[in-house]
């Protein structure tokens, strides 16, 4: 069994949110997960959260690049932009194979790109191993300025 752990998945998909579900019972977590299905909510959540006294922000994200009214690589753009955000790891989940995707995701400093269909056990293994995809406390996101 893993720690507990804040996963925020940001994914209209409800085959793609119910895998998510599968894999945290698969790896036997204690996890809060939150889902939005929209970009703008999900980036109003994150900077609500992050500017908070105390943030409480998720350990890991899960983002789809096809969203109603934000794209992905927008989204991504926000977060990595954050000097509070931009440490959490964001796994990007796809159905484009697009070497450019792939780059561009990369480009903004995402942690990994999954296309779909995503395995459960794949999902269930980056819950496991989260803490690999996190850099390490010399590079805190209250350390590096704005």
């Amino acid at each position: 069994m893993i720690k507990s752990t804040d996963i925020l998945l940001i994914e209209d998909d409800l085959v793609d949110s119910w895998m998510m579900q599968e894999a945290l019972k698969e790896c036997d977590a204690t996890a809060h997960l939150r889902q939005f299905t929209n970009g703008k909510e999900a980036l109003d959540f994150l900077f609500c959260h992050a500017e908070a006294e105390v943030p409480t922000l998720p350990d890991l994200i899960f983002l789809d690049l096809s969203l109603p009214e934000l794209s992905g690589i927008d989204i991504l753009r926000e977060i990595k932009a954050n000097r509070r955000l931009r440490d959490i790891p964001v796994i990007i989940l796809t159905h484009s194979t697009y070497e450019s995707d792939v780059d561009l995701t990369y480009m903004h400093k995402a942690s990994a790109h999954l296309s779909k269909p995503v395995q459960v056990g794949e999902l269930a293994e980056i819950i496991k191993f989260q803490y690999l995809f996190k850099p390490s406390s010399t590079h805190s996101a209250d350390m590096t300025p704005n």
